[in-house]
């Protein structure tokens, strides 16, 4: 969720905002709605191409535990990534450590 990445509303973890030099990719926007599926490989690469993502070697997927970040590196997985990671514990941990950067805004 934008409001969410950008600290500005919806559930935080400990600190509002996101991991400097992050990008949102909702995880939920990447399944059609009626049938639970992967959104088409051409959607996905626009949505991912528009975020910046395919041209990085490295992605590290994250959420606020793990869990909505393995739909995000299955997607890019479906695009061909072979260099995805999911953070684990995600913003649970890094927004819990008063010593790790957060961004708002």
């Amino acid at each position: 969720m934008p409001e969410q990445h950008a600290g500005k509303g919806g559930v935080h973890y400990g600190r509002a905002g996101r991991i400097p030099g992050s990008c949102n990719v909702a995880s939920r926007g990447l399944l059609d709605p009626k049938t639970n599926a992967l959104l088409p490989i051409d959607e996905l690469r626009r949505r991912f191409g528009d975020a910046g993502l395919l041209g990085e070697e490295r992605v590290i997927a994250y959420c606020g535990g793990g869990i909505a970040a393995s739909l995000t590196a299955l997607a890019l997985a479906a695009l061909g990534k072979d260099d995805v990671e999911v953070y684990i514990h995600s913003l649970q941990e890094w927004a819990n450590d008063p010593d790790m950067p957060m961004e708002v805004g």
